[in-house]
């Protein structure tokens, strides 16, 4: 792997590991404006210690799927009640999860695709960007020189609807 792809990967772990910590800190942040979420996420953890250590001690089977059943019920309550909480806190459903630039990828700069695990778009152009930047071809359009030669080299035409670039035979004759 080259200097750059890895400069990149870094840049996007990064970039993922901080949009996971402001997560964080509006959950944080909402948990002290209200304490009744706190109780309910500690209520969550103790339901779900209680039922495995239940579910370990226990040798029955059938008691294991009602422990199990109640969990998800009490839990699939708590999470309801949860819900409604930070409904009337913020409007923004997503305002507890990452906020990440690239939706596909999560910031990873790999996206799954029919199973299996690809460069993503993002991904993709920043490595473009990088070799364009190092290739100073941006350097190169701003001179002068070349703005003035690259125009008169091309000059559109209209084929129809369809504009089309063709070499200019006025200046540099007929290649």
């Amino acid at each position: 792997m080259d200097y750059i792809m890895k400069q990149l990967l870094k840049d996007y772990e990064i970039k993922r590991n901080q949009a996971i910590l402001d997560a964080e800190n509006r959950k944080r942040d909402l948990l002290s404006v209200n304490p009744k979420l706190s109780e309910i996420d500690n209520e969550l953890a103790k339901l779900s210690i209680e039922t495995t250590q239940a579910v370990l001690n226990s040798k029955d089977t059938l008691e294991h799927k009602k422990l199990l059943d109640d969990l998800k019920k009490k839990s699939n309550s708590l999470m309801k009640e949860k819900n409604k909480f930070i409904k009337e806190l913020v409007k923004d459903s997503n305002y507890l999860k990452p906020h990440f630039e690239c939706k596909t990828c999560k910031d990873t700069g790999y996206a799954q695709k029919d199973g299996n695990l690809e460069i993503c778009a993002c991904l993709k152009q920043k490595i473009f960007d990088s070799y364009y930047n190092k290739s100073n071809a941006r350097k190169l359009e701003e001179r002068e020189f070349f703005k003035i030669q690259f125009q008169s080299f091309f000059q559109r035409k209209k084929c129809g609807s369809l504009q089309i670039q063709a070499f200019s035979k006025r200046k540099y004759g007929n290649y």
